[in-house]
Formats: C-alpha cells, sequence, structure tokens
C-alpha cells in the first residue's frame, strides 16, 4: 500500500511509472492493454481473502484460486450483468501484463527484480457468448501469497467496494496503513499527490481533495483539509469521536480537534472560535474574566449548541471530566442539556449565550 502500483485512471494507461523513496525505487511497467488499476485489484482482494479464510478453517491452500464469477461480483459490489463478466477477463489481462520492477541491495550489490501480480489465468467455463468467465483459475504472485500467509495485510471495511472514485479508494487505503488504530493522520498535499499516484497538478489535485472532503465518503474516517498552514495538508481522523477527543486531550491538541469538527460543521469562523472556551478544560478552569462592553466569545446559535453538545456527552463519558465539573452555570450535565434544549425550543432563531 506504501507506493502507488495500481493506477487510478479509468482509461487504458500505458504510462511507465517510477517512484522513489528512502534509496528504493519501483517502476510499474504495463501492457499494450494497460496498467492494472485500483478496481482490478478486487479480484486480487478476493482471492487472497479467501486463501486467508481457507487458512484459518485448517484447508491445504495454494496460490492457485478457482473463483467463480457471480460471487465475486455480489461481494465486491458490482454490476451482475453481461457485460461484468467480459470485465473480469480485462481485469486479468491488466493483472497479467503489469510488470514491477524493484531494486534490492543483497550484500552491498544492488540487484533488479521484476515480477508480476499474477503468473497466470485460464477461463474454464465461458458464459453463452463467449466473451465472458463465469469461472475461472489464477494463480496470485509468490510475494502476494507470501504476505498472506504471514498476515501482512489489512483487513478493509466492506464499504470500501462502494467507493466509486479510484482517488477515494487510494485515500481509505493510505488512511488504513497509516492511521490504522491511531485517532489521526496528517499529510501535506504534495507527498499526498506522490503517494497516491495521480498525474494531476497540484492545483487540481487539490480540488478534488476538497470536492471528496465534502462528500465524506470515506468508511470509518472523515477528512479536513487544513489549509491554515503551507504547505497544505490533509488530516484524516477517526470517525469514533470518543477516541478522537481522549487522544486528543492527551496529545493536548483538544482545541485543535475541536476546530477540525467545528469546520465540519459548517460553523462560521468566529463560531469556531467562541466553541473553543467551551470545550478547552484548561481555559475552562482558569475562567477568563472579560472586560466590561467587550463581546464576550460564547454567543452562538443552535448548530454550535448541537456539537457542543456532542462533544460533552463524550467529555461527560469520561475522556476529559473537569471541563464539565468546571461549568459554573451547570451543576451536571443532565441539566445543561436541559437548558440546551429549552433554549433552543423557545427561541429557535434567536442567538443566545452559552453558559460559561
Amino acid at each position: 500500500m506504501e507506493y502507488p502500483i495500481f493506477s487510478l485512471s479509468k482509461n487504458r494507461d500505458t504510462r511507465i511509472r517510477v517512484y522513489s523513496r528512502a534509496g528504493r525505487s519501483i517502476r510499474i511497467i504495463p501492457s499494450a492493454v494497460g496498467a492494472a488499476t485500483v478496481f482490478d485489484k478486487d479480484i486480487l482482494i478476493y482471492c487472497i481473502s479467501q486463501i486467508v479464510r481457507g487458512h484459518d478453517a485448517g484447508i491445504k491452500v495454494s496460490r492457485r484460486v478457482r473463483v467463480d464469477v457471480y460471487p465475486f461480483l455480489l461481494g465486491t459490489r458490482r454490476s451482475t450483468g453481461g457485460a461484468a463478466y467480459e470485465r473480469v477477463v480485462d481485469m486479468c489481462r491488466r493483472l497479467k501484463g503489469t510488470t514491477i520492477e524493484t531494486n534490492v541491495k543483497t550484500n552491498e550489490k544492488e540487484q533488479l527484480e521484476g515480477f508480476g501480480l499474477i503468473e497466470d489465468y485460464r477461463v474454464t467455463t465461458w458464459t453463452k457468448n463467449g466473451k465472458g468467465a463465469l469461472e475461472l483459475e489464477l494463480t496470485i504472485s509468490e510475494w502476494l501469497y507470501r504476505a498472506a500467509m504471514d498476515f501482512d495485510i489489512l483487513t478493509l471495511h466492506p464499504d470500501y467496494f462502494s467507493l466509486g472514485q479510484a482517488l477515494e479508494r487510494r485515500l481509505y487505503e493510505l488512511a488504513r496503513k497509516h492511521c490504522g488504530d491511531k485517532a489521526w493522520w496528517e499529510i501535506s498535499l504534495p507527498l499526498l499527490l506522490e503517494k497516491t499516484g495521480s498525474s494531476q497538478t497540484l492545483r487540481r489535485f487539490k480540488q478534488e481533495i476538497k470536492e471528496i472532503v465534502e462528500r465524506d465518503p470515506l468508511p470509518d474516517y472523515r477528512m479536513f483539509l487544513d489549509e491554515s498552514v503551507k504547505p497544505n495538508k490533509l488530516v484524516i481522523m477517526t470517525r469514533d469521536n470518543a477516541k478522537l477527543v481522549c487522544e486528543a486531550n492527551k496529545a493536548g491538541k483538544l482545541s485543535w480537534g475541536v476546530l477540525l469538527l467545528a469546520k465540519k460543521a459548517g460553523l462560521t469562523p468566529m463560531q469556531r472560535l467562541a466553541a473553543l472556551p467551551q470545550l478547552d478544560h484548561r481555559q475552562s478552569l482558569n475562567r477568563p474574566s472579560w472586560p466590561p462592553g467587550q463581546r464576550r466569545p460564547g454567543l452562538v446559535y443552535r448548530r454550535t449548541f448541537r456539537l457542543l453538545a456532542k462533544l460533552r456527552e463524550f467529555v461527560y463519558r469520561g475522556t476529559v471530566y473537569s471541563s464539565i465539573t468546571a461549568h459554573p452555570c451547570a451543576t451536571n450535565y443532565r441539566k445543561t442539556r436541559v437548558s440546551i434544549g429549552f433554549l433552543a425550543r423557545k427561541h429557535p432563531k434567536t442567538p443566545f449565550l452559552l453558559p460559561r
């Protein structure tokens, strides 16, 4: 997953791509039918999952896998129409034709090694028109089989196969690898452009990232584009809010996390600033006084209350309990929720002061 082996293009991609990092380079050489794409990888994922499942069940397994195409199409959430069976054959052609070359140092000598994604394939049962495959057999490469046997693989959410754009799938793979069990992961856009293998300019790539962030399609993770730093960064966070708030509080980044969540909720910059004193337990404990006549930063609308109420719910579960106990306008969390609901119903369009 570290190198963008699979092409993001849905059209035929015959470019020879080279990626280098930390003294190691990798070259992807496609055949005349084009390079293997992110969507072609589905059949490899399906085969590896069958191998691992059989191994766990105590069944003798090998690199040779028989694929019944109809269950494969259902399992990867693809169409089961007639053209889908023809596309499976095209997938095998691209996987077989894509060659990967990498440099390996042994005994202080650099050697060049080349290998494919699958070694061979054979259609055993054809459709009535003789163009599509109902059943086929293929042999995955040695390095993929070894990774499966050593459990050097990551599990994927089933909704991964519902992602319709190649870049969305690649972003999920990177999030799964680098974020993993952590609460968040940050990466600069220029480095992300390299890791995804996109051929777009940085400006067009940033625009597409913005559109994906707006749609928020990734399972298990949410994304934010941090434009306050140069170069801009993409922040990928877990959807487990309780874990996010807990880890952010431990790292001293609770305010940073709240600002990103508030931005995601569509709050204005002033509303986001107003949210900070309510959630940062260090500021709540200090309770700074405000000069007479100065506008207090607690004047926000109902949307801010919804966000803060949700975050306070995680705080109340034991994450940063001090921010609740320091609340001077409510003796407990239940009373705070009641007052929020009452104000929202009585004055639905009127801004009101957040309790300090």
